[in-house]
C-alpha cells in the first residue's frame, strides 16, 4: 500500500479504502459452512485488498471451520500433504488410486475425499512409511519422501493440534448455514 496514506487505494489512488467482508461458502458432505472474511474495498474502482492483520484473521477463521467438517480434511490439509512430498496433483491421485483431477477438487473443496481416502490420507500425513509403501505399490515417484525433517514435522503437527484454540465461540464468524 501507499506509505504516505496507507488507506488510499493502491490500484487507482482515487479513494480511501473502506472495511468490507465477503462470505466464502463450503459444503463438506452437504453440510453448508459459511466463513466471513475481512477485506478492504475501494469505492472508486472496486479493488479489494487485505491487510496483513486481516489476512492473519482470515486464515484463523478458515482454520476454525474444521470443527464443522466432522473429520474431513480441509483443502489446505490436502495441499500441505502434497507439497510436503513434492507431489503433483496427478502423482498424488495415482498414489491414492484416484482420478487425474481428484486432488485439484479436494484442494479447492469442490468435492471431498470419500471416507476410505480420508482415512488413508490422514494415515499418510501422520506416517511417512505409509507414503513409501503406497509409492512402492503404485510405482509413483515421491520426490521429497526421505527428508530428515519428516519425523520432526509430524511430531510438531501433533503438538500444534493439541494446543489449538477451540473455534466456534459465541460471536464466531463461522456458522453452519443450516
Amino acid at each position: 500500500m501507499n506509505k504516505a496514506n496507507p488507506r488510499m487505494c493502491p490500484a487507482c489512488q482515487q479513494a480511501h479504502l473502506v472495511a468490507s467482508t465477503r462470505e466464502r461458502h463450503f459444503t463438506p458432505r452437504g453440510n453448508p459452512v459459511v466463513v466471513e472474511l475481512l477485506a478492504m474495498e475501494c469505492p472508486a474502482c472496486g479493488a479489494t485488498v487485505t491487510s496483513a492483520a486481516q489476512q492473519i484473521e482470515n486464515l484463523r477463521r478458515l482454520a476454525a471451520r474444521r470443527e464443522h467438517y466432522g473429520g474431513l480434511l480441509l483443502g489446505e490439509d490436502v495441499l500441505a500433504f502434497r507439497r510436503r512430498y513434492g507431489l503433483t496433483q496427478r502423482a498424488a491421485a495415482t498414489l491414492f488410486g484416484k482420478g487425474a483431477i481428484a486432488f485439484s477438487r479436494y484442494e479447492n473443496e469442490t468435492t471431498y475425499p470419500d471416507d476410505a481416502t480420508t482415512m488413508l490420507l490422514s494415515l499418510a500425513i501422520e506416517k511417512p512409511d505409509v507414503v513409501r509403501w503406497l509409492a512402492e505399490r503404485t510405482g509413483t515417484a515421491v520426490p521429497l519422501l526421505d527428508r530428515p525433517q519428516d519425523a520432526a514435522a509430524a511430531s510438531t503437527r501433533r503438538v500444534a493440534r493439541s494446543r489449538r484454540a477451540m473455534p466456534g465461540t459465541p460471536g464466531s464468524p463461522i456458522r453452519s448455514a443450516r
